[in-house]
């Protein structure tokens, strides 16, 4: 691996830069690494493979105006994928709604699902109400506004036929110029069945795009970061002609915001690190940070434009 690439650091300061004798870390990358050489040489590991020559995808400068709903299956997805655009949009005057559909019913006394009862909680509903006030405060140090729909996700029995759900979405998005729905690895059924759901049907929108999400892209993707996304066979009957993805420029303020929200899903993080380490949980926001930084930045595909 020869010549300098430069990436923005996902760690608020500095430039996470390769060279031919190594890695030249930023400073605020640096305060990292000596917390901890060990997750600095993960994080490193993930840069390792870069070919030659490989630059930095541009990054689409515009911003979705007016009303923007973004469609989440979990009470999560939307601000791992995109909150540096989320965040961006709102402070630049766009209204951003984060419509999460399998949110749970938090008046349930049944027993909660695999997952949930992973993070320790008891039933359904102490579940669904400790997770909707951590999206609260996400959504929050993004600018946006949480609207929860009460159904249950795959962990659950599936009572719920998509006729309902549907009903519920459109009126969700009654008023948005601007629709995000998951794209791509769509690997979570929960995220395969409201895609599916919101592409087989008409929605009166000026603009509809599929995101990328994480952390699942960055778990497909493992240490080959540069490589697009791709849209899964189980769309491709649903797309009219073959899409485009495209980076969505942020500043360090989104990102820095973005790292903020994440962290308030207290519950969640230690399950996404290998035996439920939290550092580990932490560790892997960091690395899609990483990810995101290699691809340009979150990324999104247009599929209907005004």
């Amino acid at each position: 691996m020869g010549g300098r690439i430069g990436v923005p650091s996902a760690f608020g300061g500095g430039v996470l830069s390769i060279t031919t004798s190594g890695f030249e870390v930023g400073e605020g990358s640096a305060a990292y690494s000596r917390r901890s050489g060990h997750r600095l040489q993960l994080l490193c590991s993930d840069l390792s493979g870069i070919p030659r020559g490989q630059q930095v995808p541009p990054a689409d400068n515009r911003i979705p105006t007016g009303r923007v709903a973004v469609l989440s299956p979990h009470l999560d997805d939307a601000v791992f994928s995109l909150g540096a655009a989320i965040a961006r949009a709102s402070r630049s005057g766009s209204t951003c709604t984060v419509v999460t559909v399998f949110a749970g019913d938090p008046e349930s006394t049944a027993q909660c699902g695999w997952w949930d009862r992973q993070a320790g909680f008891g039933s359904e509903g102490e579940a669904a109400r400790a997770r909707r006030e951590e999206d609260r405060t996400a959504c929050g140090l993004l600018g946006a506004v949480p609207l929860w729909l009460p159904f249950g996700d795959a962990t659950y029995e599936q009572t719920v036929e998509d006729g309902q759900i549907w009903d519920a979405v459109a009126e969700a998005v009654r008023d948005a110029a601007t629709v995000l729905v998951p794209g791509y690895p769509l690997a979570h059924v929960d995220h395969l069945r409201l895609t599916r759901l919101t592409l087989e049907r008409d929605l009166p929108v000026q603009r509809i795009g599929l995101y990328v999400e994480q952390p699942y892209a960055k778990r497909h993707a493992g240490r080959r970061a540069w490589r697009r996304p791709a849209v899964p066979d189980q769309l491709r009957e649903l797309l009219a002609q073959p899409v485009a993805w495209t980076s969505l420029a942020a500043e360090r303020r989104d990102r820095q915001a973005k790292h903020r929200a994440a962290l308030a899903y207290r519950s969640q993080i230690p399950l996404f690190g290998r035996g439920r380490v939290e550092a580990l949980g932490r560790l892997l926001i960091r690395r899609v940070a990483l990810y995101e930084a290699i691809r340009g930045g979150e990324a999104v595909a247009w599929l209907k434009e005004p």
